[in-house]
């Protein structure tokens, strides 16, 4: 038996329990004073003296049982056989009981040392499951420990050990003045006999005797739990729980009967039966992780983005969990096949070489590049492939000589690949800087529009230039539209974008009108002098004409108030600028933006499947029929 499950009995008896788990009771606690007034026999009272001289203690053990039934049997069952066993007990001392009214009895066994106690515990465990088995259970407290103080008179009790016990010390002879006795010589120690067992009826209750190893002892629920260590020896009929009170059963021992084979046990530590029916570790799950072993051909060996790499080539033989890049790495050694251009397509120390040619994305073969042929050339005009990384040098670009994405092309700048038209019939804006080549101006066929397209053609092929000099038409507030020292003189008139001449300011008509209540045209700026507008007569026509006004004379602009039909700029069902709302109705009257539909997209709702977010967040639209894209309901989850 593991040391671990002794039983309880078994180690009280031992004295082996704390030494804290005093007794509660005066009657029992009381049974330690006995010792003052207790007769023993000459050679156990001179045990006590001889402890006392050489200050080596006694070691004591009191029990309390708590009894369901009368004590006499108990006092009765000791007397027969247990005295006299104890007696013979090497280090045995002495020995009481103590009974009260209310059903408690105690036990006081006083040995030379604990190790002469322990020595006698499987006698006497023994002797108790045989023939007290029904009548004194385990105690239900203990206090021991070492006895420093004793004293005994020669004689006060009749029930003295029958024999003199043989002992490792000396025994003694009574004095004749009546004191303590002194120590004598004795003989060798005689080897003990254990107790005298007396038969009891055979029971399986709780609490009944057994004797663990045999089959089936106590009742259904209950098993013999022993009383000592010994394989096959005495045991009393107690529940699981009572025996092994939290305990579990460790590894290789045999599970509960509790429990099925190779499943979960939780009364094994392990928490598993394996199919044995011994208590053991778990079976961990398979490996199926990088490094783990497998088989070739079978169906999800390894985990999610592994393959199965077969160490050898037969097909079904074992393997080693990899990613395929670990399993088949592309060939990147000397002799391999590899791509102009291409990054880490062959070992560090060589090349793509190849031989001898220089197309970046070109088919080639790893070497060292001693080997090799001249490194492709990938400078400005160099050949190369367009589509391809990097064919050419920083700042250049593979410009195709075709149409075709991947064709040939050749390395050059961005700007020598795609140049801007500037020659001869290209086309231009008036105006811009190096719009056309030098010796070409940007015709703009006889029109004099600054900034407008035109071509870039020779001066002479050209019509002549727009006109902006002395006398030139032109129109008031365009950039431009006159050399430098002339206006845009309107003859008088005051319109901002109104025909005029190119003059010079001196020679030119006033300027033109811009103060409160002269002429403007809406829209155009610098109509009118900071802080008025230009007030049209018809808000509705943008650049109508109308007068510099403040913008409190001016006013809003006219609108036709809800419940009046709407005017003929506005579409029915749409947003309408004569409504003072904003809005023309269905029906042709201006009223109020109608407000957005209300739409369901809470759960329950009605929704189309194949639609963005028809339902609110966290829940789906789940389909209601068979035809994808059909109606369905929103859920939590379909």
């Amino acid at each position: 038996m593991d040391a671990q499950r002794f039983d309880n009995l078994a180690r009280t008896l031992a004295g082996r329990l704390s030494r804290r788990n005093a007794l509660r009771r005066a009657g029992a606690a009381a049974s330690a004073s006995l010792l003052a007034a207790s007769g023993l026999r000459p050679e156990r009272a001179q045990a006590l003296v001889q402890a006392q001289a050489e200050e080596k203690p006694l070691y004591t053990i009191i029990r309390r049982y708590a009894l369901d039934g009368p004590t006499g049997r108990v006092r009765k069952a000791l007397q027969a056989g247990y005295v006299e066993a104890a007696c013979k007990a090497p280090g045995f001392v002495a020995y009481f009981t103590v009974e009260d009214e209310d059903g408690d009895f105690a036990t006081v066994a006083i040995f030379r040392s604990q190790d002469d106690l322990e020595k006698f515990a499987d006698d006497e465990a023994a002797f108790i499951s045989q023939n007290l088995g029904n009548l004194l259970p385990a105690p239900e407290e203990a206090i021991s420990g070492d006895t420093y103080i004793h004293a005994a008179a020669q004689k006060a009790f009749s029930n003295i050990c029958p024999a003199a016990a043989p002992q490792n010390a000396a025994t003694v002879a009574p004095p004749s003045n009546g004191s303590l006795p002194t120590a004598a010589p004795s003989g060798p120690t005689a080897v003990p006999s254990g107790p005298t067992p007396t038969p009891a009826p055979a029971c399986g209750d709780q609490g009944c005797v057994c004797s663990t190893g045999t089959q089936s002892p106590c009742n259904d629920g209950l098993v013999c739990c022993p009383t000592t260590d010994l394989l096959g020896g005495p045991g009393v009929c107690q529940p699981e729980a009572v025996c092994y009170p939290d305990e579990c059963r460790a590894n290789d021992r045999a599970c509960p009967r509790s429990c099925g084979t190779a499943e979960s046990c939780p009364n094994c530590c392990s928490n598993y039966c394996n199919a044995d029916g011994v208590c053991a570790d778990s079976p961990g799950p398979p490996c199926t992780g990088d490094g783990c072993a497998c088989t070739t051909g079978t169906q999800s060996l390894c985990d999610s983005g592994l393959v199965c790499c077969g160490t050898t080539s037969a097909l079904g033989g074992p393997g080693v969990c990899q990613t395929e890049a670990e399993c088949n790495p592309p060939c990147t050694a000397q002799g391999c096949a590899c791509n102009g251009g291409v990054q880490g397509n062959c070992d560090q120390g060589l090349v793509c070489c190849q031989e001898g040619e220089s197309i970046p994305g070109g088919a080639g073969t790893c070497q060292t590049e001693a080997e090799c042929a001249p490194p492709p050339c990938t400078g400005a005009g160099c050949d190369c492939t367009t589509g391809t990384q990097s064919p050419c040098d920083d700042g250049l670009v593979c410009c195709g000589t075709t149409g075709t994405p991947g064709g040939p092309g050749t390395c050059q700048t961005e700007a020598e690949c795609n140049p801007p038209c500037t020659g001869e019939g290209c086309a231009c804006n008036g105006g811009v800087q190096g719009a056309c080549d030098d010796g070409l101006v940007c015709c703009q066929e006889g029109e004099s529009i600054p900034g407008g397209a035109g071509t870039c053609e020779t001066e002479a092929n050209c019509a002549p230039p727009p006109c902006t000099g002395e006398g030139c038409a032109c129109n008031g507030g365009v950039q431009g539209a006159c050399d430098d020292g002339l206006v845009c003189c309107q003859d008088g008139q005051s319109i901002p974008g109104g025909a005029g001449t190119c003059t010079a300011e001196a020679n030119c008509a006033p300027p033109p009108c811009t103060g409160e209540t002269c002429p403007c045209n809406g829209g155009v700026e610098g109509a009118c002098d900071d802080g008025l507008i230009c007030c049209q007569t018809d808000p509705s026509i943008p650049g109508g004409s109308g007068t510099c006004q403040a913008p409190d004379f001016c006013g809003p602009p006219p609108c036709t108030d809800n419940g009046v039909g709407c005017d003929s700029t506005c579409n029915w069902g749409d947003s309408c600028a004569g409504c003072c709302s904003g809005f023309c109705d269905d029906t042709g009257v201006c009223g109020d933006v109608p407000p957005p539909p209300v739409v369901c997209t809470s759960a329950g709702c009605a929704c189309d499947t194949g639609t963005e977010a028809p339902c609110d967040d966290g829940l789906t639209c789940c389909q209601s029929g068979d035809v994808p894209g059909g109606p369905g309901v929103c859920q939590a989850g379909c």
